[in-house]
């Protein structure tokens, strides 16, 4: 597929729906690649509140860092040696682990539903290299006796120990969809840069070397007067929730799985591969890899992408598909299904297929203005083939200037796997604009 500015791809945040690409961005852009090294991707939501705006926060965030560590690079020269590539390289990698911290530990506060979600910085604990993030769910959302309650099995109520578990999972949830835009807006500019792959490689290998590192702790109830001070972890806390939910859950087995959909993905080995080549010879960016079929068509390999939900380990996986009808259309075909289908049944039980896709080849014109069409749809249906939900709907975008994109997709969704049982969205119609700006 030719450049497709990814001003747009703010929706391929990864949410199932999102578009593959956007002729109308290129248009907005002007200049081509070289021109938008960067992207801005403004929400017009609440990122305390939801997955998508949180994604686009915090690479926002991390895309004005490393734009800021290039020009001070190209300032300094510090490209043209080995040992200034991997300063500029070693402080975008510092950059996006802590945009990926930040957005990981905001992600815990969208199940807060008493109260209103606050949080503050902590300037004198830099236990993860970076000012901790302190949330304070647990005063808004728990009274004592419910928070004793979790880790007592028969006396909390289902739904605490459902939200509870959901709130264990929503770090690395979040990481996923962080990882899963990068892998988007690479596939649609046919090319991974070294700054993007740092940032792919810290929110894709969260799950699994979390669970590497932590996956054995033990959960503590430390009563400190009056409160009570709950020491675990997400993949501890996760793990034990869905025991105490009746579902048979085996840590190890979620490590195995961790690991095979990191070490699995094509976007992971582009990312390898972008950052060997920077440091070699300070290539800006290397082709993903991809293989010509007959028809003149190109295809990726895919990239997995795990979640934990409500109901255990769903897979989601990924292709990319350019040049399917002509040269410049683009079409991501998504297949997701629980462990279980594999056999791996102390993962949850999942009983579900989810299919769907998106085309990018659509497009208007009014008043000499294009706007670009992608349609996307989803079908989820159980492993016997009854079905269950769907998501379907529409992303238009529009060129604002030779920089900027304004991109609306207008979704309608009911009992989605990717909507409602892991992103937690309302059933019914939802809209999300984005504001896009390459520099």
């Amino acid at each position: 597929m030719k450049l497709k500015s990814a001003v747009l791809i703010c929706f391929v945040v990864g949410f199932g729906q999102l578009c593959p690409a956007s002729g109308a961005c290129e248009t907005a852009l002007g200049e081509g690649r070289e021109a938008s090294r960067s992207l801005l991707l403004v929400p017009f939501a609440n990122p305390l509140r939801g997955y998508e705006a949180n994604t686009l926060l915090w690479f926002s965030a991390a895309e004005l860092g490393c734009a800021g560590i290039q020009k001070l690079g190209a300032e300094r020269h510090l490209e043209s040696s080995l040992a200034g590539r991997v300063v500029l390289l070693s402080l975008s990698g510092y950059l996006t682990n802590a945009a990926s911290y930040y957005s990981h530990e905001i992600a815990h506060e969208f199940d807060v539903v008493r109260g209103t979600p606050h949080l503050w910085i902590d300037l004198s604990d830099w236990s993860h290299l970076v000012p901790r993030l302190v949330l304070n769910h647990w005063t808004d959302y728990y009274t004592d006796q419910e928070i004793m309650s979790i880790h007592d099995t028969g006396t909390a109520g289902l739904e605490v120990v459902r939200r509870q578990t959901r709130i264990s999972a929503a770090g690395l949830i979040q990481n996923e969809l962080d990882a899963q835009l990068v892998s988007r807006l690479s596939a649609c500019d046919g090319r991974m840069m070294p700054q993007r792959a740092v940032s792919l490689i810290a929110n894709h290998v969260y799950e699994f070397s979390y669970n590497l590192l932590n996956g054995h702790d033990q959960i503590d109830l430390w009563p400190q007067g009056r409160q009570v001070v709950i020491h675990d972890n997400d993949i501890v806390g996760y793990a034990g929730h869905m025991q105490e939910l009746g579902i048979a859950f085996s840590r190890d087995d979620w490590l195995l799985s961790s690991a095979l959909a990191f070490f699995a993905s094509a976007s992971t080995w582009n990312s390898v591969r972008a950052v060997a080549r920077y440091l070699r010879g300070g290539d800006e960016g290397v082709p993903n890899i991809s293989f010509k079929l007959p028809n003149g068509s190109s295809v990726s390999p895919p990239d997995f992408f795990l979640f934990p939900t409500i109901r255990g380990l769903f897979l989601q996986s990924e292709l990319h598909v350019a040049g399917v009808f002509r040269e410049d259309d683009g079409l991501r075909v998504d297949v997701g299904t629980g462990l279980d289908s594999f056999g791996a049944n102390r993962t949850g039980y999942v009983d579900l297929i989810r299919v769907g896709g998106a085309y990018d080849a659509l497009g208007i014109s009014i008043a000499s203005v294009r706007f670009d069409l992608v349609p996307f749809g989803y079908c989820d249906v159980t492993r016997a083939l009854d079905y269950t939900g769907y998501c379907t709907g529409l992303t238009v975008n529009a060129p604002l200037g030779r920089r900027a994109c304004l991109s609306a997709r207008i979704e309608s969704s009911e009992d989605d796997m990717l909507s409602q049982t892991i992103l937690n969205k309302e059933e019914g119609m939802n809209i999300l604009m984005v504001l896009g700006v390459g520099f």
